[in-house]
C-alpha cells in the first residue's frame, strides 16, 4: 500500500474510532442502516440493566425471556414502540398498549440491542408502485390464517391471539413480517413483497362497507351462522305473530 493510501485508511479508522459508531446492516438492501453513536449505546445499555436484564440476560443471552442478541433494531423498535416490552409476566402473551419509554429512552435501547448483534435494521416502507391484488393475494395465502380475512385477528391456539391489524402503522407491519413476534413466523420476504402485503393492510384499514355492517368481519362462517340465526328468529316471531292473529280472528268469529 502506498504512503498516501495508508495515510487514507489511518484516517478513516480514526473518524470511525471517534464517532464511536456501531453500525447496523440489515440483510435487505432497502432497508436503512443506522449508525449508533457509543453514547447511545452506553445509555441504552444502563436502561436495559434496569429494566430488560432480568428476563433478557445483561448481554441479550436470554433466562426467563428469550435470547435477543440476533434480534436488531426492527424487533426492538417493534416490541418498545408498540409497548409490548418490558412484560410484568414473562409467560403472558405480549399486547399492544402505551410504551413504557419515552421516545428518547426507546432510540437508546434500541441502539443497545442492535449492537448485540447482526439482526435486521429498522426497515423503509415504500408503498409506490404496489399492486393491491397482489398484497391481497400475499395477505390472503399467509396472513389471513391468523388475522383473518379482513384483518380483525382472531384465535391462534394455546390461549394466543394475533391482534387486529387496524390500528397498525406501515412500519409496524413491516417489521412484524420480518421479526415474526410470538407466533407468527418469519417469513422472510423482500422488501417488495412486504410492500405490496402492507398496501392491502392499508387498504382493508381504510376501507368502508356500503353493504351495511359487517358484523366486525369476522368471516363468512360465521357471519353466516349469525344471519341464519337472525332470519330463523325473525321466521318465528313472524310465524307467533300470525298464528295469535289467526287465533284472535277465530274467537271473534265464534263470539
Amino acid at each position: 500500500m502506498s504512503r498516501p493510501r495508508r495515510a487514507v485508511a489511518v484516517l478513516s479508522m480514526g473518524l470511525s474510532i471517534a464517532a464511536g459508531s456501531t453500525t447496523v446492516t440489515s440483510a435487505d438492501a432497502q432497508d436503512a442502516q443506522r449508525r449508533y453513536t457509543r453514547l447511545e449505546v452506553a445509555a441504552g445499555r444502563s436502561l436495559f440493566e434496569a429494566g430488560c436484564a432480568s428476563c433478557h440476560g445483561d448481554d441479550g443471552e436470554g433466562g426467563l425471556g428469550p435470547d435477543i442478541r440476533a434480534a436488531g433494531a426492527a424487533a426492538a423498535h417493534f416490541q418498545l414502540t408498540t409497548g409490548r416490552m418490558p412484560l410484568a409476566d414473562p409467560d403472558a402473551q405480549a399486547v399492544r398498549k402505551e410504551p413504557a419509554y419515552t421516545d428518547p429512552q426507546i432510540n437508546k435501547l434500541i441502539a443497545y440491542v442492535a449492537s448485540l448483534g447482526n439482526g435486521p435494521a429498522i426497515p423503509t416502507v415504500d408503498l409506490d408502485g404496489t399492486n393491491l391484488s397482489t398484497g391481497a393475494e400475499l395477505f390472503i395465502a399467509n396472513c389471513s390464517p391468523c388475522h383473518g380475512a379482513t384483518g380483525n385477528g382472531g384465535a391462534t391456539g394455546r390461549g394466543s391471539l394475533a391482534p387486529s391489524l387496524h390500528s397498525s402503522e406501515p412500519l409496524i407491519v413491516a417489521e412484524a413480517i420480518i421479526t415474526g413476534p410470538g407466533q407468527m413466523p418469519n417469513f422472510g420476504f423482500d422488501a417488495d413483497t412486504r410492500n405490496e402485503i402492507i398496501r392491502y393492510v392499508r387498504y382493508l384499514q381504510a376501507r368502508r362497507n356500503p353493504g351495511g355492517a359487517d358484523l366486525g368481519g369476522i368471516g363468512p362462517v360465521p357471519e353466516g351462522f349469525a344471519g341464519l340465526a337472525i332470519g330463523m328468529g325473525a321466521l318465528v316471531l313472524i310465524a307467533l305473530f300470525i298464528g295469535k292473529e289467526r287465533a284472535h280472528a277465530r274467537g271473534g268469529v265464534e263470539s
